[in-house]
């Protein structure tokens, strides 16, 4: 069952992880969007949940690291 964290961040509202298929569903706040990214590992994804700025870790971290799909 994939995991569902709020966060507080200006840039991103949820996210979604799910560590059997290692898919890291991400949804944005300005407009909603949703991109799932796939083979995020346990620890990319914790290195986001706990990170002092999740937008940060997102943009260096996984944005561009990781395969996606628009929608979840």
């Amino acid at each position: 069952m994939p995991d569902f964290v709020g966060l507080n961040s200006s840039a991103i509202r949820d996210v979604r992880y799910n560590e059997q298929t290692q898919e890291l569903t991400i949804t944005f706040r300005k407009d909603g969007t949703t991109y799932t990214y796939s083979g995020v590992s346990q620890a990319d994804y914790a290195g986001l949940i706990y990170a002092l700025s999740h937008g940060q870790r997102f943009n260096f971290n996984i944005r561009n690291d990781f395969p996606y799909r628009r929608g979840g």
